[in-house]
């Protein structure tokens, strides 16, 4: 499970520590995985809540379907937030320790990249470009800097029966109608630990 910020319960999908921004087209919402896929109107609620000791800036048709926290809202155009706005959150994050997963990771055999210009450098251990990387192991999987391009997809297998942990040092960037499937349906077999900025545009599907 994850937090409300607001009410210090589990119910929130996002937050970060200094700022949140989406762009157009961006929306949150919940489903519960123990129910099946999303994929129908009966699995689809609004505990998709976000919080931010900052700024919450939301552009054009942004929707956030839950409950909110911040310091300051900026909401352009038609965005909106179904549930309630709350003050800043104040939450203690624990530091990520990076230094064990530079050495010890999965890299080598945990996944596959199919398609486009998408490539790994295993020197500068930084993933670039455009198509599919699929992760058919749990483990943990360390990347220097992620950059994906338009177009691109991040999978995990059904076969995965124990998290991917993506550990990345500096940013975590992916571009326009980037789709992110967990075919296993269980959100605990996919975790991000970024030290960076992490951003998703515009047509993105978590």
């Amino acid at each position: 499970c994850s937090r409300d910020w607001s009410s210090d319960v589990c119910s929130s999908d996002l937050y970060a520590k200094s700022s949140i921004d989406m762009s157009s087209n961006a929306n949150t919402d919940s489903y519960n995985s123990s129910n099946g896929a999303y994929n129908t109107s009966t699995n689809i609620s609004s505990n998709g809540s976000v919080g931010t000791e900052g700024l919450l800036t939301l552009y054009s048709n942004t929707v956030i379907h839950g409950n909110t926290s911040a310091a300051r809202y900026q909401l352009n155009g038609t965005a909106q937030i179904t549930g309630t706005q709350g003050a800043a959150p104040n939450v203690s994050l624990p530091a990520i320790d990076f230094s064990g997963p530079q050495t010890s990771n999965n890299n080598g055999a945990g996944w596959t990249i199919t398609g486009g210009t998408m490539a790994y450098n295993p020197s500068t251990k930084a993933l670039t470009g455009r198509g599919t990387i699929t992760f058919n192991q749990g483990g943990t999987y360390y990347f220097s800097s992620v950059n994906i391009s338009a177009n691109s997809n991040l999978v995990v297998s059904s076969s995965v029966t124990s998290p991917v942990k993506i550990y990345v040092l500096d940013d975590y960037i992916t571009s326009s109608n980037f789709a992110m499937n967990n075919q296993t349906q269980k959100p605990s077999n996919l975790q991000f630990l970024v030290g960076g900025d992490m951003t998703i545009d515009s047509n993105s599907k978590i």
